[in-house]
């Protein structure tokens, strides 16, 4: 497994009272408010900075999330009659019930494409607030599709050949047996020359195999995710992407993007700290009108003291309110508290907590000499 966000060297920690107490003096004694104006400006323009957000850096910002199997695979297996820990995905038959998962503010795919990999027995909606990254996923899905195809049309030449060689083979091998048998003797020498004709065969398969994926590691640098196809596998299915304000409290998207209480699975990566602090009790709200009775929300965020929180403060005008600052490129984010999230999410009834914590890591990076500390909230809701 790789090293968590391909760092070189990650640690756990745990966040004592004296260090809690050193970040909280910081962000205290910095808390300079952006201006009422600027603020107001950065509130109305929150669609058109993701956009901007999404044209500059296209696909190439943030890294893919592989570490949502690790952590939810269970989620996404529950309910499966050949469940088993043990049995690969590959192996779990289609005639099990499908699922139904729906990313909210899914930009293009760091989520949705690593999942889609690697659940062939659930359905997948992906929207976003920005046109841009809707478009850069779709692209991007287009050619991982693409180049599955071709791998499929490539193993099942291979698959061919393999067999009209061992038919081949196996007809000479008869001839030669009953040539012997029609002589009065057998040749001691045929199974050695079967032997060199089976390895030349497959040194020839194998030359062929390389030469096509050389060909394939060609396009692999327009689209993350490629290099994990080194032969043709059954994939999960992208059924709809859509632009959506899923920060609005109307029901005008109802209809739009699905059936309420059709979906199993919402997912709330890096999302809910983007919104600002008024809204995001709607996001709460229209994820409950969009689950089944028992579905689950799967939320990872930025925790309350993270570095990265911590940095903002020190930094001048880049507080908007308590826990919520403004970028470098004009999107938010907001640092939250486990109890924020269950305040939110179970005090009005609709959802149980299934999990709920922080995940504290020390990022090492000996290459700059930087020493991280990162704190994130992961957390699993339930509909009730």
């Amino acid at each position: 497994m790789r090293a968590f966000f391909d760092s070189d060297i990650v640690i756990n920690f745990t966040l004592s009272e004296e260090a809690i107490e050193k970040e909280k003096s910081i962000i205290e004694n910095n808390k300079r408010l952006v201006r009422d104006c600027q603020r107001e400006k950065l509130l109305c323009d929150v669609k058109k900075n993701w956009d901007k957000f999404y044209n500059q850096y296209k696909t190439n910002f943030f890294k893919d999330r592989k570490w949502l199997k690790v952590e939810f695979d269970h989620i996404f297996k529950e309910g499966l009659k050949n469940y088993d820990e043990n049995v690969e995905e590959s192996e779990i038959k289609k005639n099990d019930q499908t699922k139904l998962v729906l990313e909210i503010g899914c930009g293009v795919g760091n989520s949705l494409i690593p999942l889609l990999m690697e659940y062939e027995h659930c359905n997948f909606i992906g929207i976003d607030f920005s046109k841009h990254a809707i478009n850069f996923l779709n692209d991007k899905w287009q050619k991982i599709l693409s180049m599955n195809n071709k791998l499929k049309v490539e193993n099942m030449n291979v698959e061919s050949n393999m067999k009209d060689e061992y038919e081949k083979e196996i007809k000479n091998k008869n001839i030669l047996s009953e040539n012997n048998i029609k002589d009065g003797y057998q040749d001691d020498d045929n199974n050695n020359n079967n032997d060199d004709n089976n390895n030349n065969n497959n040194n020839n398969n194998n030359n062929d195999h390389n030469n096509n994926n050389n060909c394939f590691i060609l396009e692999e640098q327009n689209c993350s995710d490629i290099f994990e196809l080194k032969s043709y596998k059954k994939l999960g299915n992208l059924i709809k992407t859509c632009v959506v304000d899923i920060t609005s409290s109307d029901d005008d998207n109802s209809n739009f993007i699905c059936e309420y209480g059709s979906v199993d699975i919402i997912l709330l990566i890096y999302v809910l700290s983007a919104v600002q602090p008024d809204k995001m009790i709607n996001v709460i709200n229209n994820s409950y009108k969009y689950l089944k009775k028992g579905g689950y929300v799967l939320l990872r965020d930025y925790g309350l003291y993270d570095l990265t929180q911590v940095r903002f403060a020190i930094k001048k005008e880049k507080n908007i309110s308590e826990n919520f600052y403004v970028r470098g490129d004009k999107t938010f984010v907001y640092f939250f508290k486990t109890e924020e999230l269950h305040d939110l999410f179970c005090n009005n009834g609709k959802f149980e907590e299934i999990q709920n914590k922080y995940i504290t890591r020390i990022v090492k990076n000996r290459k700059r000499n930087l020493e991280m500390k990162r704190i994130w909230v992961q957390s699993i809701f339930r509909k009730i």
